[in-house]
Formats: C-alpha cells, structure tokens, sequence
C-alpha cells in the first residue's frame, strides 16, 4: 500500500480561510453502507464544483470525469480497524474509499485517522491499466458541513499502487474534540460523512505521473533510450536527435571502422551505440563513445556544452569519413 504520511507529500496542513461547505444543504443524496446508517440509502450526490474548485488547485490537465461520493458512519468507536465504502464509477472506472478509523499498521494503533482512495479490483482490470486521478478526502460533521478537514493529492493508479492517500489524515482527538473556531466536532456522536472529490484527468501522452519503474519503453514505443552517465543527458539528447536522422545514421554506417577499437575510435563507438538503440530492448550505454573522445570518469560528470560537443563529434566523424 502506498501512503503518504503528510498531507500533501510533506506540506503543511491546508489553510481554509473562507469557509465553504462540503456538501450542498439542499442536497442530502449520500452512498451509505445500510449496517452503517439508519436511513440506507445508496446513492450519489451532485458534485460540489466550488468546493473543489477551493480545495483541489488546477493541474492544467483536461478532466475527463468528476464525481463526488460520501460516504456517512455511525457508532465510530466499534468500528472494523479496516473497512471499504460501496463502490462508485468516475471516468471509467470503479473506485471506493478505505478507511482506517485508528489508524493502520504503518501508524501508532488509535490515535489516528488513515483514510485512501482505492481503486476498487484491480486486478479485474484490463492489463496495463492506469488511471490519472485528483481528489481530495474530507471527513466532515453530518449536521454541520462547513466542519470539516480535508487533504488532496493526485496519483497514477496502477496495478502496483492501486491506492493512495493518507497514513495520518488527522489525528482522532481534534476529529472528536471543538476546534477553535467551530461549534461543533468533526465526528459528533459517534457519526461522520467521508467525502471523496475525484477528477479523472486525460493522459494524452501516456505517461502523466509516471514512474516508469516497470515501464517497458521498447513495448510502448519502439524504441530505448541512452543511460546517463552523470552529466550527459545534453549528449544523449544530441545522440538520440542523429540516430533519428535517417541519412545521417545511413552514413554512420558506411564509415569503414573494421580495423577499428570501439574505445579509441569515435566513429566505431558510435556505430555501436546506433546498433544498439536499433536492437536492444533495454537503454544503451555511452561508455565506449566517452572513451573513444579521451574523455576520463570525471568528464562524464562535468557539464559541456552541447554545440561544442557536436561540432568536435562532427569533426571527427568527416575526417574519418575523408580517410
């Protein structure tokens, strides 16, 4: 399970400074479990566009879908350690919440609140699922909505961390104790309304939020990157933009390198780079290519300039080519 123990990553707790409710009064369409709460109804209310608007800034991604889902509990104190709501659909697929109401294994045992968004069966789901979701959690007070705490994240959901959230949303004494300021507690009586805001946002690239931990470039695109060797990701970029160049690899080539050492012969050394970044399936080394420019180990680690590096290279390719 992947967790976040501040919210935010690490930030500090959000500052409210305009009070906005978290649920609409005139609304009181809730997604409960019916062992949970005496009026059983299972249904979804209509999302809250301002409150999310407040609380879940923008990304600058297109949303696909956004759904709210609230789920209210009652006798807090008997509680299940872990328990998941019903399931709800935003942007295709099916999510829940999980709750942890005193906190969950990562935590010290009852003196807190962990609260997730889960994506509900993942492995159901078709292989190389994945979905880009905002969303913020709020527990809130059932009778007064504008007491509230809240925290927000995003994520990239995937069959390894199918949910995200938080390890310690808020610590249970200020959920049953008035906070300042307020005339109520978050869970009063026992009872509170868990409030999930999701955004499904498009992910025309494939690739938003990635951590390309398992990601398979030769699979998805064809085609494998350089390894940086310290500083030399301007020199992979240069490389990568000629092997693109389909003349320009054609000539590389036809260069006559048979009496060649790939360490001592530029024009070797990157023959066997193009090579490789044709056939292999996983990134490919530039070591060979460094020492055949004299270069030692601290070099790799020193800034050049890129136009420099692509004149020198260019050099000795042409006087190569003229031998």
């Amino acid at each position: 399970m992947e967790v976040l123990d501040e919210k935010q990553g690490g930030a500090p707790p959000m500052e409210i400074d305009e009070v906005v409710s978290v649920r609409d009064r005139e609304s009181h369409a809730l997604a409960v479990p019916q062992r949970l709460f005496s009026n059983p109804k299972c249904r979804h209310r209509p999302p809250d566009e301002a409150f999310a608007a407040k609380q879940m800034p923008d990304l600058g991604h297109d949303v696909k879908d956004f759904q709210v889902f609230t789920w209210r509990l009652s006798g807090w104190k008997k509680l299940d350690k872990k328990l998941t709501s019903p399931e709800f659909d935003c942007g295709g697929h099916k999510w829940r919440i999980l709750l942890f109401p005193f906190g969950n294994s990562n935590a010290p045992p009852n003196d807190t609140v962990s609260v997730y968004l889960d994506y509900a069966e993942p492995k159901k789901a078709p292989e190389g699922w994945h979905a880009c979701a905002q969303f913020a959690l709020v527990i809130s007070n059932i009778n007064d909505p504008t007491v509230f705490t809240v925290s927000h994240a995003h994520h990239r959901f995937i069959a390894e961390e199918c949910d995200w959230g938080f390890t310690r949303f808020s610590e249970l004494r200020k959920l049953f104790n008035i906070e300042e300021g307020k005339s109520r507690p978050t869970i009063e009586d026992e009872s509170a309304d868990i409030t999930v805001y999701v955004r499904v946002l498009e992910d025309p690239t494939g690739v938003l939020w990635h951590n390309f931990v398992n990601y398979d470039s030769k699979k998805e695109t064809g085609s494998v990157g350089l390894k940086n060797q310290g500083a030399t990701c301007y020199m992979n970029s240069l490389l990568q933009s000629l092997f693109c160049t389909r003349y320009f690899r054609k000539a590389v080539y036809q260069i006559p390198t048979e009496d060649d050492h790939p360490t001592e012969s530029v024009a070797l050394a990157l023959q066997r780079v193009f090579y490789h970044l044709q056939t292999s399936d996983q990134p490919v080394g530039t070591t060979e290519l460094t020492k055949s420019f004299g270069w030692k180990s601290l070099d790799s680690f020193l800034q050049h300039d890129v136009q420099e590096f692509n004149r020198v290279l260019q050099d000795k390719l042409e006087s190569k080519m003229k031998a």
